[in-house]
């Protein structure tokens, strides 16, 4: 009897223990499940990037005629095809296999097919309708032209119909609650690349305005109580600025680049980039690397914008350069994250200006030249007392401009002695009133500005 149940209790316990066994390498079974699962989904991912990459540059090639086949409107029918195929394979993928992750990346192709639709619809208008005088000699495999416009009339509306309600459908599977704001936007900022022209300042024009559109609307939406910012959602809402990107794109690879175009192109560069610096809300390595563009794009806009000007300002263009620097410069600070950043910005344009304006002052020693000198110098100080709330480290900048203003002053003074040529005893006397006018000013303005300069030290030290 106790034989028995010795065996038994073994052959439980030795039960019990395989169980044990068994239960311990479960986790770990799935564990490795999950990781292949994981690694599955990677690569699926990975696969996805690279079929996107390859129809976009499938539409890149069309757009650049790589399907020679055919008149113009003919191969543009292929490319609307295309545009449908995509859509039909999201919507296969979306109802018929269940897998959304594929279903959204096609849709969003779609969208970005739809953008290419507009523009080879600009460049076969473009072709009939020129509403300016720069009809461009383009590449051969980059034109495109019109033989029949009754047929072209018919196919444009029809592209335009079918575009439309692909639109609507791949923004009602990013953003439902703002697919139809989305739509008309998205729409209105396709539309601008059939605007038949293609002189300098208006493709500027054109596209600035698209930009500043597209800025305003997605302001607008974002302050939408049933719109939930997903990634889908603001990848939808991005597709808003594919136009100008197009229309600028457009510009730099086909028409000659002018003086009108760096300065418009510099321009849209400069307040895009400072439209996303303030939508940081921190100092990060990515909003210093963003101002640092910023602020070599300003030097870009201010020198491109001199070059507009007519000959009859080229004896202030010095002044010029430095007064539109300090602008852009004080709009910088404003919006800066990083107050290291803008402080150094603000003492190494000081430095470089007021002292290479008082090098050429020296050495040309024309009166332009000392003016200039003189006026930057203001400007600087004026820059740096307008900043003082936010600046603090302003040793350098202020330096530099007392300086600026002394020595631009005395050639100034100087060259008025020469022109005036005046004895000895009434440069005294003139020395004299300059001396009993600058006191006045110092007991008049001098304590004001010690005094505010104290109490801006003691809300520091608070």
């Amino acid at each position: 009897m106790n034989n028995t149940i010795s065996v038994d209790s073994g052959s439980f316990q030795e039960q019990a223990n395989i169980r044990e066994e068994r239960s311990r390498a479960m986790p770990v079974d799935k564990q490795s499940f999950f990781d292949k699962l994981s690694h599955i989904v990677s690569i699926s991912q990975i696969v996805r990037t690279f079929g996107a990459c390859a129809v976009i540059a499938s539409m890149s090639l069309f757009m650049l005629q790589g399907w020679s086949e055919g008149n113009d409107i003919a191969r543009y029918l292929k490319l609307l095809g295309q545009t449908g195929l995509l859509t039909a394979v999201g919507l296969v993928l979306s109802f018929v296999i269940k897998e959304y992750k594929g279903a959204r990346v096609f849709f969003g192709l779609s969208l970005i097919s739809v953008v290419a639709n507009f523009t080879i619809l600009g460049a076969l208008t473009y072709s009939i309708t020129q509403w300016d005088s720069h009809l461009t000699n383009y590449p051969s495999m980059m034109k495109w032209v019109v033989v029949d416009p009754s047929i072209f009339t018919a196919v444009f509306v029809g592209a335009v119909l079918l575009l439309a309600l692909v639109t609507r459908f791949s923004f009602s599977i990013f953003a439902r609650h703002i697919s139809g704001t989305l739509t008309l936007s998205f729409l209105a900022m396709c539309a601008l690349l059939l605007i038949p022209v293609r002189s300098s300042f208006i493709v500027c024009v054109v596209a600035g305005a698209s930009i500043w559109g597209a800025t305003l609307i997605i302001n607008r939406l974002r302050t939408n109580d049933k719109l939930v910012l997903t990634r889908e959602a603001k990848a939808a809402m991005a597709t808003l600025f594919l136009p100008a990107i197009i229309i600028i794109a457009r510009a730099i690879s086909l028409y000659k680049i002018d003086t009108i175009m760096l300065a418009g192109l510099s321009g849209l560069a400069y307040f895009g980039l400072r439209v996303l610096i303030t939508r940081f809300q921190t100092n990060s390595i990515s909003t210093r690397f963003l101002e640092a563009v910023q602020y070599g794009v300003s030097l870009v806009l201010a020198t491109t914008a001199l070059a507009l000007l007519p000959r009859a300002l080229e004896p202030y263009l010095g002044v010029l350069f430095a007064m539109l620097v300090t602008g852009l410069l004080f709009d910088q600070v404003r919006t800066s994250k990083s107050i290291g950043w803008a402080t150094w910005k603000m003492n190494f344009t000081a430095f470089v200006l007021v002292f290479g304006y008082l090098w050429l002052a020296v050495f040309d020693g024309s009166i332009e030249w000392q003016l200039t000198s003189l006026c930057t110098a203001g400007l600087m100080l004026a820059l740096s007392w307008f900043t003082s709330t936010k600046i603090h480290n302003r040793q350098i900048i202020n330096l530099s401009g007392v300086i600026g203003l002394i020595a631009s002053s005395l050639m100034l003074s100087t060259r008025l002695i020469e022109l005036v040529n005046l004895s000895n005893w009434m440069l005294i006397g003139l020395a004299g009133v300059l001396l009993i006018v600058g006191a006045s000013l110092y007991e008049r303005y001098g304590l004001s500005l010690s005094a505010l300069n104290k109490r801006s030290q003691e809300k520091e030290v608070i």
